[in-house]
């Protein structure tokens, strides 16, 4: 009893993780991939050690956190699956979680570009598909209408939405194609700033003397322990890295909003680089004078944004990414173990025809030593009785014709053995050597 109450649970349990299984890699037919980074923290890199793993928790202010690389990587593959309609950056308020450091704001960017590049291809091969279907008289009119309905979006591929936002919130937004904001809210542009604290009072204070040796006047790491103000050298250098990337933010915000391309000629860059400084030199904008002034593409509440989807990507269903990239990633292990699976049952099937090949080898090879044998000892034979025995002995004759047959029965089966692979062993040539040893005696 106990064992049918075991096999019971073991087969109730297989189904379940079957069914869990197969739901977690069902996704939608067509959908928009949302990234809501109110719920969703970007990581770097996974923690080093059990105390910086507790760390990242205790200082997380958001829901689940993702590495970099693999929301990176969701997108892109987002970018190539035809399900995907658009994708909604969701970016919460401007008191939200902050994004992240520059570089995972550029990294993030660069791949929602891609994703807008790709998506705009897959539209023009499909309209063009579409409309060479328009043109083809035959009846499959729902095959038509389904193509309509698949290039009927005709809007943007990436929209971002946020109450309010923040210096780095507007910068990644800037990189969609439509970029919406609540109406009571605020939209501050990008902006950079460097906060190092100065010690040295406070260390004499209490009575703690920082001597510090350096090779050259640029050398300020140390600075902050045993200066009280920065030096000259360091204001230059502080304000040469601020410079650099602010370069980098202003040429995202001109790639962003006003169509600047890396191709674009010495005037367009100009002009772009030059509209771009004029919006970020305001600082801070309402909402309606964000729009005004072509920093946000329009003004929605929260509950507008789904029909704006659908007429911006023609989808308003949402998956988020943090369940894109589970079921895809699912679905592509279980890929690469099938590859893997079947790679090594042709490495297993090219080894074992490569086994029969050199068995059939040996048994032909010893087929032929077994008739050349036979053949030398039928010669052997015929010329022993030719010499001792006059061909009218019954005796010999018949026992030649019995040496002939057992011969013959040895060749089949090793010509059986050789043809069909069945097992059959190739016939010894001891055997012949017994039977032609009673044929001589």
């Amino acid at each position: 009893m106990s064992r049918r109450w075991f096999f019971a649970a073991v087969g109730t349990g297989g189904v379940l993780a079957w069914w869990r299984a197969k739901k977690q890699t069902e996704l939608p037919e067509n959908f928009v991939l949302e990234i809501d980074l109110t719920k969703l923290g970007l990581a770097e890199s996974k923690p080093s050690s059990p105390v910086s793993f507790l760390m990242q928790k205790a200082n997380a202010q958001t829901e689940q956190t993702m590495l970099l690389r693999h929301a990176t990587a969701a997108v892109e593959r987002a970018s190539h699956d035809e399900r995907v309609h658009g994708l909604l950056l969701q970016l919460g308020t401007a008191a939200a979680p902050n994004v992240g450091s520059l570089a995972v704001v550029q990294e993030l960017r660069d791949a929602i570009k891609r994703f807008e590049t790709a998506k705009k291809a897959q539209r023009r091969d499909l309209a063009a598909k579409a409309e060479k279907e328009a043109k083809d008289p035959s009846d499959d009119k729902e095959a038509k209408s389904a193509g309509a309905r698949t290039v009927s979006a005709t809007g943007a591929c990436t929209v971002a939405y946020a109450d309010s936002y923040s210096s780095m919130t507007y910068l990644l937004a800037s990189s969609c194609e439509r970029v919406l904001c609540q109406p009571g809210g605020v939209v501050e542009m990008p902006a950079l700033r460097m906060t190092t604290p100065y010690l040295s009072k406070l260390l004499a204070k209490y009575g703690v003397n920082v001597q510090v040796v350096r090779r050259g006047e640029y050398k300020s790491f140390a600075e902050w322990l045993s200066e009280s103000s920065p030096s000259e050298p360091s204001v230059k250098a502080s304000t040469r890295r601020l410079r650099a990337a602010f370069e980098i933010v202003l040429k995202a915000v001109a790639e962003g909003r006003y169509g600047l391309r890396h191709d674009s000629g010495t005037f367009a860059t100009y002009r772009a680089t030059n509209k771009a400084r004029k919006l970020i030199a305001k600082g801070i904008y309402t909402a309606d004078e964000a729009c005004r002034a072509g920093a946000v593409d329009g003004l929605a509440y929260a509950d507008e944004v789904r029909g704006m989807l659908r007429t911006e990507c023609g989808e308003s269903v949402r998956l988020t990414l943090q369940r894109y990239h589970a079921a895809t990633e699912l679905t592509r292990t279980r890929e690469r173990a099938q590859e893997k699976f079947y790679l090594l049952k042709d490495q297993a099937a090219k080894v074992s025809r490569e086994r029969v090949s050199q068995a059939a080898d040996g048994a032909a090879n010893s087929l032929q030593a077994l008739k050349a044998s036979a053949s030398e000892r039928v010669a052997a034979l015929r010329e022993a009785v030719g010499a001792e025995t006059e061909p009218s002995n019954a005796e010999a004759e018949t026992t030649f014709a019995g040496a002939k047959e057992e011969l013959a029965t040895e060749a089949w089966f090793g010509s059986a053995a050789l043809e069909g692979g069945d097992g059959v062993r190739a016939p010894r040539p001891v055997v012949a050597v017994v039977v032609l040893s009673g044929v001589i005696r």
